[in-house]
Protein backbone atom coordinates (compact mmCIF):
# COMPACT_ATOMS: atom_id res chain seq x y z
CA UNK A 1 0.00 0.00 0.00
CA UNK A 2 2.79 2.41 0.84
CA UNK A 3 4.53 1.55 -2.41
CA UNK A 4 1.40 2.36 -4.42
CA UNK A 5 1.03 5.62 -2.48
CA UNK A 6 4.68 6.44 -3.17
CA UNK A 7 4.35 5.67 -6.89
CA UNK A 8 1.19 7.73 -7.18
CA UNK A 9 2.10 10.86 -5.21
CA UNK A 10 5.84 10.81 -4.76
CA UNK A 11 7.88 10.70 -1.59
CA UNK A 12 6.91 13.96 0.22
CA UNK A 13 3.14 13.58 -0.24
CA UNK A 14 3.22 9.86 0.57
CA UNK A 15 5.16 10.56 3.76
CA UNK A 16 2.75 13.33 4.75
CA UNK A 17 -0.36 11.21 4.06
CA UNK A 18 1.09 8.26 5.98
CA UNK A 19 1.92 10.46 8.96
CA UNK A 20 -1.50 12.16 8.99
CA UNK A 21 -3.25 8.79 8.76
CA UNK A 22 -1.15 7.46 11.63
CA UNK A 23 -1.94 10.49 13.82
CA UNK A 24 -5.67 10.25 13.08
CA UNK A 25 -5.75 6.57 14.04
CA UNK A 26 -3.90 7.32 17.28
CA UNK A 27 -6.31 10.18 18.08
CA UNK A 28 -9.28 7.92 17.35
CA UNK A 29 -8.00 5.23 19.71
CA UNK A 30 -7.15 7.82 22.38
CA UNK A 31 -10.64 9.27 22.09
CA UNK A 32 -12.24 5.85 22.50
CA UNK A 33 -10.08 5.18 25.55
CA UNK A 34 -11.03 8.56 27.00
CA UNK A 35 -14.72 7.93 26.45
CA UNK A 36 -14.54 4.56 28.16
CA UNK A 37 -12.47 5.87 31.09
CA UNK A 38 -14.78 8.86 31.63
CA UNK A 39 -17.77 6.54 31.78
CA UNK A 40 -16.03 4.28 34.29
CA UNK A 41 -15.13 7.25 36.51
CA UNK A 42 -18.71 8.54 36.47
CA UNK A 43 -20.09 5.03 37.06
CA UNK A 44 -22.48 5.47 34.14
CA UNK A 45 -22.90 3.24 31.15
CA UNK A 46 -23.63 4.89 27.83
CA UNK A 47 -23.13 2.24 25.16
CA UNK A 48 -24.47 4.63 22.49
CA UNK A 49 -21.51 6.94 23.07
CA UNK A 50 -19.03 4.11 22.58
CA UNK A 51 -20.92 2.81 19.56
CA UNK A 52 -20.82 6.29 17.99
CA UNK A 53 -17.12 6.44 18.75
CA UNK A 54 -16.46 3.19 16.95
CA UNK A 55 -18.70 3.84 13.96
CA UNK A 56 -17.94 7.56 13.55
CA UNK A 57 -14.20 8.07 14.07
CA UNK A 58 -14.63 11.84 14.08
CA UNK A 59 -16.70 11.72 17.30
CA UNK A 60 -13.84 10.67 19.65
CA UNK A 61 -11.54 13.25 18.06
CA UNK A 62 -14.06 16.02 18.67
CA UNK A 63 -14.58 14.68 22.20
CA UNK A 64 -10.83 14.95 22.89
CA UNK A 65 -10.78 18.61 21.82
CA UNK A 66 -13.93 19.37 23.84
CA UNK A 67 -12.48 17.64 26.90
CA UNK A 68 -9.24 19.63 26.60
CA UNK A 69 -11.23 22.87 26.46
CA UNK A 70 -13.21 21.84 29.56
CA UNK A 71 -10.01 20.98 31.45
CA UNK A 72 -8.50 24.33 30.54
CA UNK A 73 -11.59 26.13 31.89
CA UNK A 74 -11.40 24.12 35.14
CA UNK A 75 -7.72 25.00 35.66
CA UNK A 76 -8.38 28.69 35.08
CA UNK A 77 -10.92 28.76 37.90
Amino acid sequence: MLQALFETFGFPIALLLSFVTFVLVIMWLAGLAGLIISQQEEHTSRPLSILLGVLLPLYPMVWIVWDMIQERRRYRE
